[in-house]
């Protein structure tokens, strides 16, 4: 699934909202902004603590210090750094310490010091300045080489969350249809309602004869929230369907390529919740609205489906009930659907 970066708007332009933000996003990008292999973050030896660590071509570590604001003193951070590593040399199975340890320094602007020391250290330090640029709705980090002017670029997935406090209350046939099912899966409801609304400010509310829609236009959904009678005892019972990924087959794992409009439901009668409970009688159907049919065109339980789409089996993944199983699927499916827009 997509993970979003919080940025913050300032004066001048933009600004990860904090420094923890950009070591998570530099960290998970590593790879395609430097040709390095993560190593370890946040790393305390002989009581310094590195922000990253991470193995560059023939076994070289690479020492970056990030900063979300100009700092004076990053060269003596570093400096230090290089020291207690060369000194106590950690994971050194790994890491070849008769090649030179790489030093490099992040952050959004340098101050003069900062040149002054490194004139002085004699060690070899690159210092990269970032920048956040625009364009419409797209962002990127820039890092440029002070030194060489080299510029290196990469996509920030960034979206503008809208407040909840700007959700408009529930329409009043929404409250109306939630109040024939079960209390705990109305709360549910209620609150991935909130979850999916306050993801993007694109997605609208649609109602459409008892059912609510949520995406942008009536072909770009993301979910809906219906009722169905049951078969046993003539009950109501809720109906959360979202757009997720289809497998054609179950037993090759990360098969997930189209998307499908996929029922959440449960088979076990008579049960006080469909869906605040999932258990192993829990089950994600794709049944497709223009189908006649009463049975799906496929089936998989709640936890089958999550193995499938996260490419794991049984013994490596956590049982079911460890994880919130509805969360996770409204959660992939607005990560889907923001692929879509």
């Amino acid at each position: 699934m997509v993970t979003y970066v919080n940025l913050r708007k300032t004066g001048t332009g933009w600004e990860f909202e904090n420094e923890d933000v950009l070591e998570d996003f530099v960290w998970a990008n590593l790879t395609p902004l430097f040709g390095l292999t993560p190593l370890k973050r946040q790393y305390i030896v002989n009581e310094q603590r590195c922000d990253i660590l991470a193995l560059g071509e023939n076994r070289q570590l690479v020492v970056l210090e990030l900063k979300n604001v100009e700092d004076r003193y990053v060269v003596n951070q570093l400096t230090r750094y290089y020291d207690v590593l060369r000194e106590e040399k950690p994971f050194s199975e790994q890491i070849d310490y008769d090649r030179p340890i790489g030093l490099i320094a992040i952050a959004p602007s340098f101050h003069k010091d900062n040149f002054r020391d490194r004139k002085y250290c004699h060690l070899d330090i690159q210092f990269l300045q970032f920048e956040i640029l625009v364009d419409g709705e797209r962002f990127h980090l820039q890092l440029k080489d002070v030194d060489t002017g080299k510029l290196s670029q990469v996509d920030i997935p960034h979206r503008e969350r809208e407040s909840t406090d700007n959700i408009p209350s529930p329409p009043r046939a929404l409250l109306n249809l939630l109040s024939k099912f079960p209390d705990a899966d109305s709360q549910l409801l209620l609150q991935m309602r909130i979850k999916i609304m306050s993801f993007d400010k694109r997605i609208q509310e649609q109602v459409n004869s008892g059912t609510f829609s949520y995406g942008k236009g009536k072909s770009k959904l993301c979910a809906e929230i219906s009722s169905k009678k049951d078969t046993y005892g003539n009950r109501i019972r809720p109906c959360l369907i979202l757009w997720l990924p289809i497998s054609p087959n179950l037993n090759k794992y990360n098969s997930c390529k189209r998307l499908g409009r996929m029922i959440i439901s449960s088979r076990s009668f008579p049960r006080d919740s469909f869906l605040s409970h999932l258990d192993e009688y829990s089950y994600v159907a794709y049944k497709p609205k223009e189908s006649r049919s009463h049975s799906a065109n496929q089936y998989w339980t709640v936890e089958q489906y999550i193995r499938l789409y996260l490419g794991t089996k049984e013994d490596v993944y956590p049982p079911l009930g460890k994880i919130d199983m509805v969360d996770f699927l409204v959660e992939l499916a607005l990560a889907e659907w923001i692929k879509r827009i």
